[in-house]
């Protein structure tokens, strides 16, 4: 990582009352071996904060949790449109 440099600065963090303030379900896939976070604690964070939370530590995957486990995360993300898709 010697020669890699962000081109854009990185984004603020949510806090606590910009959590509190979401009003829309929220679905989190959470990489229980990401080196980029700690999931534990974005899952511990998002239960406490988020009313309309689905929030999963996903067991056994990392960043790259989208390309790992392609067919179950799929799945979970279209069972959650689903299961909101009558919401108003």
């Amino acid at each position: 990582m010697r020669n890699y440099k962000l081109k854009t600065p990185a984004p603020d963090l949510f806090t606590k009352e910009d959590l509190k303030n979401i009003n829309v379900p929220v679905l989190a896939l959470m990489a229980e071996k990401s080196t980029m976070h700690d999931s534990a604690k974005a899952v511990e964070t998002g239960k406490k904060y988020v009313r309309d939370i689905d929030i999963v530590n996903w067991k056994n995957a990392s960043h790259a949790i989208n390309g790992e486990f392609s067919n179950e995360v799929n799945a979970k993300i279209f069972d959650f449109v689903e299961q909101h898709s009558n919401d108003n």
